[in-house]
């Protein structure tokens, strides 16, 4: 726990979100009980640029307090370097900041909660111009349950600039795809060229 903490606070001092301040300390919904630590954010931190959110983190990912490592992320990286789109330039979140006990799905009433206390205050402080959205959970927690059902969105890319002020790659979870669904990989190349086009016009 100490060398967890320590990571934290290194972090903290190296990259800092103050939007995040208190989430260490969250007890607000029953997933906290299940999970070693909250998971915050990492990569960018500029304001008008890329976020990428998940689910919630597995338990690779609550051991390395770190969201989208192991396969996972080693998928979600493939996908980024196709877009032309460095890890490190991506602010990376997810909907649920803990680890849920035998990554069962968090319910309704944790993915209301942690989403209404953090992240949408990540989305209002970094104001992304393109989000990819990784997930039915995900899809969910960004658009607080007002959109038309998550499969039938996948694969595309959603122009909601004068809704919400971003562009929105909606796709299965990379665990869903790599665990359950492998042709669901088809759904992350067909929106690769639409990914570089808005790079290129929106100068991320």
């Amino acid at each position: 726990m100490q060398d967890i903490n320590l990571k934290l606070e290194q972090e903290e001092q190296t990259n800092p979100k103050p939007w995040l301040k208190g989430l260490i300390d969250c007890t607000s919904c029953t997933a906290r009980n299940e999970a070693r630590q909250p998971v915050g954010a990492f990569g960018s931190i500029r304001k008008e640029g890329i976020m990428a959110i998940g689910r919630n983190p597995g338990s690779e990912e609550d051991e390395a307090q770190e969201p989208f490592v192991g396969k996972s992320g080693e998928f979600l990286n493939k996908y980024l370097e196709s877009c032309n789109i460095q890890r490190g330039d991506v602010y990376i979140s997810n909907t649920i900041k803990c680890h849920t006990c035998r990554n069962r799905e968090p319910d309704i009433l944790e993915i209301k909660m942690c989403t209404d206390k953090w992240l949408h205050k990540e989305m209002i402080y970094l104001q992304p111009k393109l989000i990819f959205i990784l997930g039915a959970d995900a899809f969910r927690g960004v658009f607080n349950h007002n959109i038309s059902r998550w499969i039938d969105n996948t694969g595309v890319i959603r122009d909601m600039r004068k809704e919400f002020g971003f562009q929105a790659v909606i796709l299965p979870h990379p665990s869903a795809v790599i665990s359950y669904h492998p042709d669901w990989k088809q759904k992350y190349i067909d929106t690769v060229e639409g990914v570089k086009a808005i790079i290129k016009q929106e100068g991320l």
